[in-house]
């Protein structure tokens, strides 16, 4: 009993974690119900398949997720996209331009500390921001910089 205990908290830990993408994030939230429903079903060696299951289809319904985002991006912002593409800084039209497009909040944060992006707001700049959709957490990070 305690094995199974001990399988269902790893498995919630790793539900509430999140990643940089939505593939990462929907394999490790595949993995943790899996695993779960594994260990509850039959134990051990059903946590283990039942977490590789779960990763996998996770990941393919996390992966579709992204590329609906680099659809729509592609289609509203072709030349943020091409910056994301290549690593480069990005601006304040570019944040808005990814949270239109639906990327989340974190994996918009993982792409502007991947690229060195800076950030000099005024107080217009954070009510534009702010108007335009882009989240609380986005603009935290953006005035940190």
């Amino acid at each position: 009993m305690n094995k199974t205990l001990l399988i269902c908290a790893i498995a919630s830990t790793v539900i509430f974690s999140s990643c940089a993408t939505n593939t990462g994030t929907g394999a490790l939230v595949g993995a943790g119900v899996g695993a779960g429903a594994g260990a509850l079903i039959s134990g051990g060696s059903g946590a283990l398949i039942g977490g590789a299951i779960g990763a996998a289809a996770g990941g393919l319904v996390g992966n579709a997720m992204d590329a609906n985002q680099r659809e729509r991006l592609e289609r509203d912002d072709p030349h943020t996209l091409t910056k994301v593409d290549r690593d480069q800084a990005l601006n304040q039209k570019d944040v808005i331009a990814l949270s239109k497009a639906g990327v989340e909040p974190d994996t918009i944060i993982h792409m502007l500390k991947k690229t060195n992006s800076k950030f000099y707001l005024t107080s217009s700049d954070i009510v534009k921001l702010k108007n335009a959709g882009v989240s609380e957490k986005v603009i935290n990070f953006m005035i940190s910089t």
